[in-house]
């Protein structure tokens, strides 16, 4: 049974720095950030910034990211082998923490987003519709779990853990 597990990945990128999602100083923290990911070598040091994703400039994101648009197959380029891998799994288990402090949106941790301040699921994105990475198939199969804890990033009490995880076996 070959599985892949995502426990609070961000999938789909983040738009915020982490602990920082709103105010003055956050807003300031997300437009530097915008300038600094413009840079390929912060890109290949500091990993977060692999992961930005900055939902005002989405085609920004596409020309600069060096990792995840890569990675689910955005890029005008596509590498079918992604697709193939992820066809090949029997299932797909992703956990999404619902008060997480570090991923925003936690909407990614399912590959889902936030665009023009509206949160889509993980149907409602290009992944999904263009079928980048073959979510279609493995959707209508059932071979997709979305679990959710109602903790903050990676913190779970011992009963949550208990509770899913025959999903995650």
């Amino acid at each position: 049974c070959i599985r892949d597990r995502s426990i609070g990945g961000p999938q789909m990128g983040i738009a915020k720095a982490p602990r920082c999602f709103s105010g003055k100083y956050c807003q300031l923290m997300v437009d530097l950030i915008d300038i600094l990911v413009d840079f390929p070598l912060l890109q290949g040091i500091i990993a977060p910034a692999e992961y930005w994703r900055d939902p005002a400039r989405p085609h920004e994101f596409l020309r600069v990211s060096a990792y995840l648009a890569d990675l689910n197959n955005e890029k005008p380029k596509k590498n079918e082998t992604y697709k193939e891998k992820f066809l090949s799994l029997e299932k797909l288990v992703l956990v999404r923490f619902m008060n997480d402090e570090v991923i925003y949106p936690s909407m990614s941790e399912w590959f889902g987003y936030i665009q023009n301040d509206v949160e889509l699921g993980f149907n409602e994105t290009r992944v999904y519709k263009e079928n980048l990475l073959g979510f279609q198939e493995l959707s209508q199969r059932g071979s997709i779990s979305f679990l959710s804890l109602p903790g903050k990033h990676v913190k779970w009490t011992e009963q949550e853990l208990i509770n899913i995880a025959p999903e995650l076996s």
